[in-house]
């Protein structure tokens, strides 16, 4: 939600810039307004201001996130710099909802030269190297050569080929063993969430991911591990799944049970908020839940 990320801001530029005396409003109307007054009067040639914004397109609708006019993009004086990145145009089909953030960008800046394509990855083997040494994992050049072929012949559709994509592949090679034969990979992004769901219904039991996903997909302000072990105790297929061969005094999902579960979702979750509710952290995780 653009309100809970303009407060968010707003609490920062608060500490950054000495403005503890400033209360934030609750509506969103008069939040905006300070949100443009912060950027734009609090910073100064002495205490200049970077603001990063990381994929606007991810904002939902609520207060018209999506069409931009929070963001002061044509207003900022020489000690402001704003970087926004937002995927390319998506047109509504198949349930989804679109976004226009690029082309509503461009209309407001009218200035190629504001604008920088992310290109490709070129060294996709060294990237994926990287990111599991970070695992302290390796593959065989085999369960490599594997990965490559993806790679190259992922299509433009559904991000095949981004870093996303990369992250999730990297994620699905770290549980090979290296006597194992690589499976087909899946060339979209949504087939590799796809897939990290089943592989986590086939370990944790399919009513209770199923039944957590729901959770996590359908709170709007994010979900806590111990209201999710409660939502999920609620649910009487999950819990029979669970207590297969035996009925406990009072039935109830284990706590151990739910901290392994979203601790195999912990690279794709992030906290909302000041507090321990989470959510997705991309646009593609919760639309392919609801799928």
């Amino acid at each position: 939600k653009v309100a809970l990320l303009l407060e968010s801001i707003l609490e920062q530029l608060k500490l950054a810039y000495d403005k503890g005396d400033v209360e934030i409003p609750s509506n969103f109307r008069k939040l905006e307004a300070l949100f443009k007054e912060a950027v734009t009067t609090w910073p100064s040639a002495e205490k200049p201001l970077t603001l990063v914004l990381d994929s606007v397109d991810q904002l939902d609708d609520t207060n018209q996130g999506r069409l931009l006019q929070w963001l002061p993009a044509t207003t900022l004086p020489e000690c402001v710099r704003i970087v926004a990145s937002t995927l390319p145009d998506y047109e509504e089909m198949e349930g989804k909802s679109g976004f226009q953030c690029l082309s509503r960008l461009e209309g407001a800046l009218h200035d190629e030269a504001s604008f920088a394509k992310v290109q490709d990855i070129k060294d996709p083997e060294s990237i994926v190297g990287h990111l599991l040494s970070l695992q302290e994992r390796t593959i065989t050049a085999e369960q490599m050569t594997v990965v490559l072929d993806a790679f190259h012949k992922r299509s433009e559709e559904d991000m095949a080929g981004t870093p996303l994509w990369l992250t999730l592949v990297v994620h699905l090679a770290a549980t090979w063993h290296s006597y194992d034969t690589a499976p087909t990979i899946p060339t979209s992004v949504r087939g590799l969430i796809i897939n990290l769901f089943e592989r986590l219904a086939e370990r944790r039991g399919k009513e209770l991911v199923r039944k957590a996903l729901a959770c996590i997909t359908l709170c709007k302000d994010g979900v806590s591990a111990v209201e999710l072990a409660h939502l999920l105790s609620l649910d009487d297929a999950a819990l029979a799944e669970q207590y297969e061969w035996w009925v406990p005094p009072v039935r109830v999902v284990p706590c151990i049970v739910v901290t392994r579960l979203l601790a195999n979702l912990r690279p794709y979750l992030a906290t909302r908020g000041s507090g321990s509710a989470m959510g997705w952290y991309h646009r593609q995780f919760w639309e392919a839940a609801e799928a």
